[in-house]
């Protein structure tokens, strides 16, 4: 018995350039007037999941496929408050296993897959200008784009955002924002990687390469957006009905055991009492210098942090406990001898 048919990846989705997704990279020149190409949709994964959507969906339909892939972002913003605690990777598994259909997926190449489609969404708004043609039509690119709003805001970088007080005047308001910033900016790089999701980059370099010539881009015809394969009253009642019955319906909360843990704790960022890498210098830190110059500690060793605290409050502890002592032997003495004068005259 033969195998069932797998079809390539590419021909689940909407490759034309009214999908709002360009799924090949800018590529670099090269002689003779031709370009080297990176194809997103042709990589190591992409059998992989192909073989998933199709056993998962039972269908090719492009419309199908973008809808129920849309159902996954849709459900990844919804929780996009946990990317703060979750490795990208684990982050997006979880999201793709709320799903049964989608659960034979690897998570590393759902997250392949997910940093290639950001990449090709883009790319296709790096290649024009119209505002109607960048607006976001099948249910996969408006998924994407609501993620990518929820979670920029999320984690924003604004300090204005950050804190509702147009000006800081309390250094440790100013150190807690700066430090926000950097953690957000640690988890913007994690989620969006640059070399990755740019449409500058040529991607991962897994991707299949191929040349053509300039003249030949794009190398499929240039259709005008055909709404018809966007209406969904256009798919058979039996596609349809299976979606719904055994893949939309079979949706849990894969995100109710994530500990609720805060961005800070998240990231290996110095907690307090310690110097955060954007923060200023402590107050306590110029008594340190001070001490580490040599004034009054030749022979000691320089101590930070908490045990310079806690070795400087010994110390006074030790200074008052001296004092105490001398103070309490000349109460002892001198009273006397008054009294001896006293009684004299």
């Amino acid at each position: 018995m033969a195998p069932p048919y797998v079809p390539p990846l590419h021909a689940h989705f909407y490759t034309a350039p009214h999908s709002g997704m360009l799924w090949e990279t800018r590529g670099d020149e090269t002689q003779h007037g031709k370009r080297n190409y990176r194809l997103l949709l042709q990589h190591p994964h992409s059998f992989h999941i192909s073989k998933a959507i199709t056993k998962g969906l039972k269908t090719e339909r492009h419309l199908v496929v973008s809808l129920a892939m849309s159902h996954i972002y849709e459900y990844a913003t919804d929780n996009v408050g946990k990317c703060g605690v979750l490795e990208p990777e684990e982050f997006f598994g979880k999201a793709k296993d709320s799903y049964d259909w989608a659960k034979r997926m690897t998570n590393a190449a759902f997250w392949a897959f997910t940093y290639k489609a950001f990449h090709a969404r883009a790319l296709f708004l790096a290649s024009t200008t119209d505002p109607e043609k960048r607006k976001a039509k099948q249910p996969l690119v408006i998924a994407l784009d609501e993620f990518r709003e929820a979670f920029f805001e999320c984690y924003t970088i604004d300090y204005t955002e950050i804190d509702e007080e147009e000006v800081l005047t309390r250094q440790e308001d100013i150190e807690r924002v700066e430090e926000e910033v950097y953690i957000n900016k640690s988890v913007r790089a994690k989620y969006f990687p640059p070399e990755l999701t740019s449409p500058a980059s040529e991607g991962d370099g897994t991707d299949k390469l191929f040349t053509k010539f300039k003249r030949l881009r794009p190398n499929y015809p240039e259709p005008p957006p055909n709404m018809d394969e966007l209406d969904l009253s256009k798919v058979p009642d039996h596609e349809l009905f299976y979606y719904d019955t055994h893949c939309k319906s079979k949706h849990r909360d894969t995100f109710r055991d994530v500990p609720s843990e805060s961005k800070r704790d998240s990231l290996d960022v110095p907690k307090e009492g310690g110097l955060s890498p954007i923060s200023s210098k402590r107050t306590y830190d110029a008594f340190s210098d001070y001490r580490e110059s040599g004034v009054g500690a030749d022979d000691e060793e320089p101590v930070e942090g908490h045990e310079a605290e806690e070795a400087d409050a010994e110390e006074a502890d030790d200074g008052d406990d001296a004092m105490e002592d001398v103070a309490g032997v000349g109460q002892e003495e001198v009273p006397d001898v008054k009294k001896l004068k006293i009684t004299d005259d």
